[in-house]
């Protein structure tokens, strides 16, 4: 038996390994708006431009001619949005959207109940998700129906081989009576591309 579990394990700890690791997301993410790097990417024109579009893209629910690829969809249990490509970003300029996002949503009633950075191998590529998940906070739950606001936030961030692929955005709702109605998706749309004072 101890020679079995000889083999064995010599034969898993000589299994090639990816030589890429995911980065942790703490390492990727600040957990506030305290970043000096962050607070100055916020307010350079180029983002401000890219939020005003992203809003006017749903308000007009249809794709304008402007520097943002993004398609918005709405369905009965679900609404949201991609992100394929906005002009000029570079991949960090992505991930600080992801952060903002992020934080945007916290402050309007969210807490995080999950966020990981996941990789994959796919066809001889290498896919990287970043995932944060998050719900109304546990204040909006005290009673009975409770406030589910816009449903549970899910945002994710794909990389193919260390390159932007896209950003998805997704608030799932409930529908049984345990909860009200959600809030109209709308509105957490025009708070979380409004641009920071």
């Amino acid at each position: 038996m101890s020679k079995l579990w000889d083999f064995l394990f010599k034969r898993e700890s000589t299994k090639k390994k990816s030589p890429y690791q995911a980065p942790l997301l703490r390492e990727v993410f600040h957990p506030t708006f305290e970043s000096s790097e962050f607070n100055n990417w916020v307010t350079e024109d180029h983002f401000r431009l890219s939020l005003s579009a992203i809003k006017l893209n749903y308000t007009t629910k249809q794709k304008s001619d402007s520097i943002v690829d993004v398609e918005f969809f709405d369905k009965r249990e679900f609404s949201g949005f991609y992100i394929m490509k906005i002009k000029g970003y570079a991949l960090q300029d992505y991930l600080n959207l992801v952060q903002y996002i992020w934080l945007q949503t916290k402050n309007q009633g969210y807490i995080t109940q999950m966020s990981e950075v996941k990789t994959e191998n796919k066809s001889q590529n290498i896919k990287t998700t970043y995932r944060i998940y998050l719900k109304p906070s546990h204040k909006y739950k005290i009673q009975i129906p409770a406030d589910q606001l816009y449903g549970n936030i899910q945002i994710d961030m794909t990389c193919i081989n260390d390159k932007f692929d896209k950003i998805v955005v997704k608030s799932m709702v409930y529908s049984d009576r345990n909860y009200l109605p959600a809030r109209d998706f709308s509105s957490w749309v025009n708070y979380t591309f409004s641009q920071l004072n």
